[in-house]
């Protein structure tokens, strides 16, 4: 199950097939490679997991820890459920804010959506 992606911006990829050309343009700005990753299928979907149904006791009791907690239940169920319709979520490790705006420039030239950023303190929403 998916914790808090602290630092990470995630994104919805309509087309899976556009890995590898996300992979090479984020590439070209300065992004390692092992800081790219890309959730997709129903793998990733029991991986997000939104409210622990698939992970047992302490998963939902993780879930509703964080649901009291903070906002992002939702930003995950939608995660999930893009993750079953077949489309790709990247997670994108980018705590460096100068590296994150060009990280957005280059998902949004490729149709990317619902791009959040998860850092320590607050969620920003990059592309509704």
């Amino acid at each position: 199950m998916i914790g808090y992606p602290t630092n990470r911006l995630l994104a919805v990829i309509d087309d899976p097939a556009l890995e590898g050309r996300v992979r090479s343009e984020l590439a070209a700005i300065g992004v390692p490679p092992g800081d790219i990753h890309v959730l997709a299928g129903d793998e990733a979907a029991r991986a997000f997991d939104a409210w622990g149904q698939h992970s047992g006791v302490s998963g939902r009791l993780y879930r509703w820890v964080q649901f009291m907690a903070m906002d992002q239940t939702p930003d995950f169920e939608r995660y999930q459920r893009e993750a079953q319709d077949g489309h790709a979520i990247l997670a994108i490790a980018a705590a460096d804010g100068g590296l994150r705006r060009r990280i957005v420039e280059v998902l949004k030239s490729l149709g990317a959506r619902f791009v959040n950023y998860y850092g320590r303190l607050e969620t920003e929403e990059l592309i509704p």
